[in-house]
Order: C-alpha cells, then sequence, then structure tokens
C-alpha cells in the first residue's frame, strides 16, 4: 500500500524525470505541497527526504529545495580512453573535460609527504615508508567534479623538484618518471563504488546518500616496481563510465537470435 509521503515523492520524482522541473528549478514550499496534497508537514518533509536521498534535490537554506544539476560527464573506464595530453594539463580527464565543451575548468593541488592509506602502501609496496600526495581537487565553474590523489613512493621520486611543487605539470607525470629512471610500462585499474568519507562529501558539496565510483591505477616499470598510485573519486550522480570495444567479425560464443 502507498503511503502518502511516497505518493509525494513519486509525483516530484515524475515531474522531475519528465523535465516539468528542470534542473535549478525550485521545488513547491512545504506549504503549498502540505496545501496541494492535504497532507501535514511531517509528512512532506519525509518524501522530500526520500528525493534528497536519492539525489534528485537539494537543499539550499534558507530559500528552499531545488532539483539537482544532474547533466553528466562521460568518462573512459581505463585509462587508454584518454586522447593525449595538451600543454598545459597535466591528465586526460581536464583534456576530456575541455574537448566536450566545458569551460572555466579549474583545479587546486596541494603536495605533501604522508603515511599513505592501506591500500596505497599495499599497491605501491611501501611497508612503512612515505609517499608523496598530490590532492587535487577539479571544478566546472564553482562545482566540484572530481578528487584525484596520486601517490609516488617518496624515496624514488626525492630529487624531483617538479612533483614536489603544487602546479600543474604540463609535460606529464610519465616523462618525469623516465627521467628518474622509473619508466612505466603497464598498470593496473580497478573501479569500486562505495559511499563517501566525510572530507570527500565536503570536498565535493555530494548531498546525502550520494555514492562515488573511484578508480584507481597502479602503475609499474619494466622490472614490476611500482612507482604510481593514483586514486580518482567520482560523485556518482555525475559521470557515465564509458569503455569502447572492438568485436571481432565471428567472436568466439556469440550466437545468432
Amino acid at each position: 500500500m502507498t503511503r502518502q509521503y511516497q505518493r509525494i515523492a513519486a509525483h516530484l520524482r515524475g515531474k522531475i524525470e519528465r523535465g516539468h522541473l528542470r534542473p535549478g528549478a525550485q521545488i513547491p514550499t512545504n506549504a503549498q505541497l502540505c496545501a496541494d496534497f492535504g497532507v501535514a508537514r511531517g509528512t512532506v518533509l519525509k518524501a522530500l527526504d526520500e528525493l534528497l536521498q536519492e539525489g534528485l534535490i537539494e537543499s539550499r537554506p534558507p530559500v528552499g529545495m531545488f532539483v539537482r544539476n544532474r547533466s553528466r560527464i562521460a568518462y573512459p573506464a581505463s585509462a587508454s580512453g584518454f586522447p593525449p595530453l595538451l600543454p598545459g594539463l597535466d591528465d586526460g580527464l581536464l583534456q576530456l573535460m575541455s574537448s566536450d565543451g566545458e569551460r572555466h575548468i579549474t583545479q587546486t593541488i596541494d603536495v605533501t609527504m604522508v603515511l599513505p592509506p592501506a591500500e596505497v602502501a599495499e599497491r605501491l609496496n611501501l611497508g612503512t615508508r612515505s609517499a608523496l600526495l598530490r590532492h587535487r581537487i577539479r571544478s566546472v565553474g564553482d562545482q566540484p567534479v572530481n578528487i584525484a590523489d596520486a601517490y609516488y613512493p617518496y624515496d624514488l621520486i626525492q630529487s624531483s623538484s617538479e612533483l614536489q611543487a603544487p602546479q600543474i605539470i604540463g609535460r606529464g607525470v610519465a616523462q618525469i618518471l623516465t627521467e628518474l629512471g622509473l619508466r612505466e610500462v603497464g598498470r593496473r585499474v580497478e573501479m569500486v563504488t562505495r559511499m563517501p568519507t566525510p572530507q570527500e562529501a565536503a570536498e565535493l558539496r555530494l548531498g546525502p546518500g550520494t555514492p562515488v565510483a573511484v578508480q584507481i591505477y597502479t602503475t609499474r616499470t619494466a622490472a614490476g616496481l611500482p612507482v604510481h598510485c593514483a586514486v580518482s573519486v567520482l560523485p556518482g550522480d555525475l559521470y557515465i563510465l564509458v569503455a569502447e570495444q572492438e568485436l571481432a567479425t565471428n567472436p568466439v560464443g556469440l550466437v545468432a537470435m
């Protein structure tokens, strides 16, 4: 049996999905919804909380509730999907967003020496050794769209002043590592989904109930030495993960229907 708050939530959800309430549009006030549906304020609040948890609306105190902007950014599911880098962009995501017609793309960069999380230390075979962390937050306009943490074994890259500077590396990290005798020849790419940490939610300004997709890739040298672990945190309601695949003329296991 459908409850009253579910009926209100379904009504508003339908208007959002059909485009009758566009991104940025204000949701009717609590008083208006109470009058329209003949319910108490508590019922309306429960309905709105359901839409908040789904990531469909956002609260902007003290003004009210608004439809979230959920336009998507296509993101390659593997690093090979990124285009070649242009000068002034030190990674493929910024390049991709630029080529997609976005404007006002910025990033903040902080560089520190840290004891990395256990999952990163394990991937880089660090034990108790320190890592250099390049922590970046990318934004389109004033909206944060990505957290990118790049970890490097500090004892391997400490002679590089470029990696330790909080600025864009226009010629690319791969070139610097090659000059240090740490040429990357392969990488392991992993993708997980989870709920954000409180810090991630704050940095990305995530609404309640919004999950994140986390891409982790670890590069290695020809000798099998891991030299770079990159952790990208993507708002789950903002990206579409895309993978292109070529199929053989007569792929094995494909049955004509």
